[in-house]
Formats: structure tokens, C-alpha cells, sequence
């Protein structure tokens, strides 16, 4: 998928592991998917703790909007819940253009 910005830089979504990219989900949601994940991991034998793993994926898809970062000028695009892309333009020009570029521990060195 290609996202043509308004600053006229294109954002591509071309695999995983993308520093422009992210997996939303609403504080709303956010407890239901804790109890979820411990479920998953407190289910007494193998073949339920497929079935719990299998849900919680399962809830992530469904909980999930997706987020993209253009890295030239900032400017967010979200899905709604119908999946239709929002743009969100920064207040101002000292906006951080890498917000999704996960946690430290989570980093390429060469992406640092």
C-alpha cells in the first residue's frame, strides 16, 4: 500500500517491522485485551493455550486500527473503526517524525 502525503512525500507500507508504521488500539480496549493475553497464558494445557493464543490474535486484529507517519513532515494517517484514512496535520514544525519507531530495545542499531 502507498499513502500519497499532502507534502508530497509517499509513505509505503511494504512489509513489517516498518518505523512508519503502527498498531492502535483505544484505552477503551485496552483491559480487554490484558485479560485476553492472560487468559492465554494461564490455560492449563497445550491444546488450550493454542485456542487462547489463537484468540488473542484474533482480538488484536479486531481491537487494532493502523497508523502511518509520514517521515518528511510529520503528518498522521489512522484508519477509523470503517477503516477509511484520517489525516492528522502537527500544530507545529518541531514535531517528532519518528513516533513510531518503537522502543529502544526493539530498534535496528542502524536505525538509531
Amino acid at each position: 500500500m502507498k499513502i500519497g502525503c499532502t507534502c508530497g512525500a509517499t509513505i509505503t507500507d511494504t512489509g513489517e517491522r516498518l518505523p512508519t508504521k503502527a498498531h492502535v488500539i483505544s484505552d477503551v480496549d485496552w483491559l480487554s485485551l490484558l485479560d485476553s493475553i492472560d487468559e492465554a497464558i494461564e490455560e492449563p494445557s497445550s491444546a488450550d493455550k493454542d485456542a487462547a493464543c489463537r484468540r488473542v490474535r484474533g482480538l488484536m486484529r479486531r481491537l487494532t486500527r493502523l497508523a502511518w507517519q509520514c517521515a518528511a513532515c510529520g503528518v498522521l494517517f489512522v484508519d477509523n473503526a470503517e477503516a477509511e484514512l484520517q489525516r492528522f496535520v502537527p500544530g507545529d514544525e518541531g514535531v517528532d517524525r519518528r513516533l513510531f519507531r518503537g522502543a529502544p530495545s526493539n530498534q535496528d542499531p542502524t536505525q538509531r
